[in-house]
């Protein structure tokens, strides 16, 4: 998978895992992680530093 069809998968992704429930957010991460191949942590990570720079960009 290209980098910049990761990047917009992570942000369609991002943006249901932050309207979820606790148990949903669960699976969206396991569907992240079997997709890109990215470790948890890792993917988290990703949705807290595109949040942040998004966010930095709004002000």
């Amino acid at each position: 998978m290209e980098m910049h069809a990761k990047a917009g998968l992570i942000d369609l992704i991002r943006t249901r895992y932050y309207g979820a429930r606790k148990k949903d957010k669960s699976r969206i991460l396991d569907e992240l992680v079997a997709i890109t191949g990215h470790q948890r942590k890792y993917a988290l990570r990703l949705f807290a530093h595109r949040e942040a720079s998004s966010l930095s960009i709004a002000k």
